[in-house]
């Protein structure tokens, strides 16, 4: 199972010694680890020299299978199990505009904001304006930046004081403009913080009831509720559980847990309007599904993962129809729809001339904008646009 993603990427906290198992982990799997074990494992990643010498992120995974297909089993009897037909052939993703930043230039490790400068970014979130609420290391503390994706500007809004060690969990709601991040401070103190962007009034409080400590047990933030808490799953080593955390207390409370999913590998996505969580992960046998939990009527669901929805790398949104936004190679980086009752998804654009990245992309904004940041074929940093319509 270690490698059998081996299409996905390494991501998580700040550390050393975890750069050593890292480079093993990626030796083993043809260059890259799956986003299952990264889930569960974290590390920070490596910083490597450019061919000018100058240091630049290196956390970016670079494709190496485009012929990726889902794993076909035959069907289970669990409830609101949905057994579908062989995939189709792969669909040519349409083709829709991108708008790409100047090339960035390299990461000279300096002061906090910068214009076009080649940083390790971490999304959270896009604002009505476009804006992508993103967070980077200059060597000292985190910093949360707004950054324009037309000119690869960034724009400082404020530091992460005395985070430390994180598993790069960072979360923007946009109807009251603030960003919450999980972390732990050198003191190994677990704390959710809140920025908002529009004042100073910066809050950090201890999570008082965490799961047990550890990597890979460790809150994945899957979006905030209508109320403002948020919405965030674990592992309990036997499944993965939902919880609601308060970012005015720290408390945590379970609500429900994914029916069935036994390793998360695809990420997250969160309907606000329907109270919906959804999951990209694999079963007990090892099949790639779509897994669901709706908090108001606590039904638990999951679709077998079919056709183009079975090269999925990572979900990252969700539509005002109910459909998530995914993206999967398909000798581009294609964004898609995927059903989550049918686990079949039908691409509706692609970041063209996008090479390598880690998966760092956002959906939202007035204009229904998709965003990512990587490296084009000659090594390029930039930020990549596309707009979907609302």
């Amino acid at each position: 199972m270690l490698c059998s993603f081996s299409h996905r990427i390494l991501r998580g906290m700040r550390s050393s010694t975890w750069g050593v198992f890292a480079a093993a982990l990626l030796g083993a799997c043809g260059g890259r680890a799956t986003r299952g074990e990264a889930r569960q494992l974290g590390g920070d990643p490596p910083v490597a020299p450019t061919a000018s010498g100058t240091v630049a992120p290196s956390n970016m995974a670079t494709h190496v299978d485009a012929s990726a297909k889902p794993v076909t089993v035959p069907p289970l009897a669990s409830a609101g199990d949905v057994v579908l037909s062989p995939p189709d052939a792969a669909s040519t993703p349409p083709t829709l505009p991108t708008i790409t930043s100047p090339p960035l230039t390299e990461d000279v490790r300096g002061d906090s904001a910068d214009a076009g400068v080649a940083r390790d970014y971490v999304f959270g979130g896009l604002t009505k304006d476009g804006r992508v609420v993103a967070t980077f290391w200059d060597g000292s503390l985190e910093n949360l930046v707004l950054l324009d994706p037309k000119s690869g500007k960034a724009t400082f809004v404020g530091y992460l004081d005395d985070l430390l060690w994180w598993q790069r969990q960072l979360i923007y709601d946009d109807r009251t403009r603030t960003a919450y991040v999980l972390g732990s401070s050198v003191q190994n103190e677990r704390y959710l913080y809140t920025l908002p962007l529009d004042d100073t009034t910066k809050r950090t409080v201890v999570m008082t009831a965490p799961p047990p400590s550890g990597a890979q047990l460790s809150y994945v933030l899957a979006g905030t509720t209508l109320t403002g808490q948020l919405i965030a799953a674990y592992s309990t080593g036997a499944g993965e559980a939902i919880a609601l955390l308060d970012p005015a207390t720290g408390s945590a409370m379970d609500v429900g847990a994914f029916d069935g999913l036994a390793a998360l590998s695809g990420g997250l996505a969160y309907d606000a309007g329907n109270g919906t969580v959804y999951a990209l992960g694999l079963d007990g046998s090892g099949t790639a599904r779509v897994f669901s939990y709706a908090q108001q009527t606590r039904r638990a669901g999951s679709a077998i993962l079919s056709g183009d929805g079975g090269r999925v790398e990572q979900a990252f949104g969700v539509t005002l129809d109910g459909q998530l936004l995914v993206a999967y190679w398909d000798d581009v980086e294609a964004v898609a729809l995927l059903d989550p009752l049918t686990g079949r998804a039908h691409a509706v654009g692609a970041f063209a001339g996008l090479s390598s990245w880690s998966t760092q992309v956002q959906y939202g904004g007035a204009g229904g904008s998709v965003v990512a940041y990587g490296q084009d074929a000659r090594g390029d940093y930039r930020f990549y646009e596309i707009t979907l319509g609302d």
